[in-house]
Order: structure tokens, then sequence, then C-alpha cells
């Protein structure tokens, strides 16, 4: 990016979208920088057409920005925008919207958006948008989980890094990262399996299911066995299903450990035990642990023990 761009000060026209799916959304919009907009993208919308109308009002009112942030999960050429993915394959289907943005630096936080594939992807993008842009190509986020805040990525031939538009006291309380698995298969277990994707997440991961997905289900054979803090958010598959198949619980989570679960449904989930064994037909929580459920429904759930 230009030295113009990179040197712009804080008195610029900056507007920062925060995907609601992030982990500690309200966090982070309440740490940002002094001066900046900040707008949320309903994970269960589609987050391109949300931009996209944010930016025609903020244009009719203050003008075009100079600069858009976006905060939002991301993988190698790939951002997760509400309930849709920005990348290669989708970048045609938006064409219209993105050469409409009108701004001269775009900023992504993603976790590696800029990663292998990613680099002819934002080339792409900094091309149909006219802007000079910032990506990251390893994990954004807290230090304890592996990442960092270094914008290693940027298109054009700037040195400087872009300013980020978080405080540093937020930046060095956050204690999430962007990072995110993408379920793409049904089956129990396996490649692209749900199963799959809880067992190579770190913690604070986010794992979400491909748009293929959508009105599908998942039949388990034995229930998902959870021991670290996860989001699971079917917001980019609407109408996906997970079912016990009358055979097993679906979720054990375990002891000290937080699960947050959105907009998914729940079937089918047995247990045949006796006592606290047999609790907990969908979901049985372990102790001290924090299970938060968004948007989602259950069904013929039956724990034969307690609860």
């Amino acid at each position: 990016m230009s030295g113009e761009l990179a040197n712009r000060n804080r008195a610029a026209k900056t507007l920062v979208f925060i995907d609601s799916g992030v982990d500690k959304n309200e966090f982070l919009a309440a740490g940002l920088i002094e001066g900046v907009e900040a707008r949320t993208l309903d994970s269960s919308r589609d987050g391109m057409e949300q931009i996209a109308t944010e930016l025609q009002n903020y244009t009719a009112l203050e003008g075009s920005p100079d600069a858009v942030h976006i905060i939002s999960h991301g993988s190698p050429g790939r951002l997760y925008l509400g309930n849709t993915i920005l990348s290669g394959e989708t970048l045609e289907r938006y064409r219209s919207q993105l050469e409409k943005w009108q701004v001269a630096e775009i900023v992504l936080y993603g976790c590696r958006v800029a990663a292998g594939i990613g680099a002819a992807f934002l080339e792409r993008l900094s091309a149909l948008t006219g802007a000079a842009i910032a990506a990251s190509a390893s994990i954004t986020g807290s230090a304890a989980k592996g990442g960092n805040w270094n914008l290693e990525f940027s298109t054009g031939t700037a040195k400087t890094a872009p300013t980020l538009a978080l405080k540093s006291e937020a930046i060095a309380a956050y204690s999430g990262t962007f990072n995110v698995l993408v379920v793409t298969s049904t089956a129990n277990s396996g490649i692209g399996s749900l199963r799959e994707a809880i067992a190579n997440a770190e913690e604070g991961f986010q794992i979400i299911f491909d748009s293929s997905l959508a009105n599908r289900t998942i039949v388990l054979s034995q229930q998902l066995e959870i021991d670290k803090d996860l989001t699971i958010d079917g917001s980019s598959a609407p109408g996906l299903t997970i079912s016990g198949n009358n055979s097993t619980r679906i979720i054990s989570l375990l002891a000290r450990n937080d699960l947050t679960l959105r907009n998914l449904t729940f079937i089918n989930g047995r247990t045949s035990q006796r006592g606290e064994a047999g609790a907990g037909g969908a979901i049985l929580t372990g102790r001290l642990s924090n299970l938060t459920v968004e948007n989602s429904e259950f069904n013929n759930n039956v724990a034969f023990g307690e609860g």
C-alpha cells in the first residue's frame, strides 16, 4: 500500500465491521480507537450484503470512508462474513458490490487469509475494489493461543503496517483468535467431519459448516466429546441438524470447558445408563463447564438417567 495510506492519521474516516460470530465481539467493539465507527454483522445473514448496505448508508451521510476494517474469522483465501464466505470462488458473485466499495484501504483481521492461495485471492479483491489491502498470513489474536496482531501481507509496495482499529489495551486483553475450522461432511467421523474438526481444534477456535450442508443431517454413532473451549456455529448452513440417531447422546462437554452452540438443531439424542451417567440426552455438561446456546432447537432427546 502507498506511504500516504500507511501514514493516514486517525482523523481519517474509518468504518469497522465486526462479525457477530467472532468470540467476544462486543468487547472488541468497545475496544476500538477513538474516531472510528463500528457496525456488527449478523451471523445469520449474508455479510457481504450487510456491508454493501452499511457502506451505502454511511456514504450518503458522511461520504465514502477512507478505510474499511473487517474483523471476522478467516482461513487461507477465505473470509467468513455472516452466513456467507468471500473467497476466490465467490468473488464474481459479489463483483458488482465490491466495485462500489470505493475505499482506499481495506484491513482484514481474519486468521491466515493471506496464507497459501490467499495471496492471489487478495490481489483479485484489491483489483475489484481498487483498494490497498492488508491481511494476516498467520493466526490473529491472543499470543496465549498462538496468535499475533501482525498483518504480514499487503498489496502494493508499502512496507509500513497499517494502524489497527483496536486500542492497545484491548489487543492485550483479548483472549480469543479469529481462527476457524470448516466442516464439509455429514459423516460421523473422518475427513471433513464435525468429529475431526473438534479433534483438530485448539482452545478458542470456532467451527462452522460449509454451505453445502444446509438442510442436511449429521447422524452420529457415538457422542461428540469436547475437552476445550469452542464455538460451533451453524449459521453458514441453515437448517443443519445433528442427530443422535436414538442411540447416543449428542455432546458430552467435559469439566471446566466453555462451549457455545449457535444456529443448530439437535434431535434424537438418547442415553440408556442409570443415574448420573445417563443424564443429558442431548448434551451432558461436566462440572464447572459453561454451555451457551443461541438460536438453536432441541427435539426428541431422551435421558434415561438424571436430567
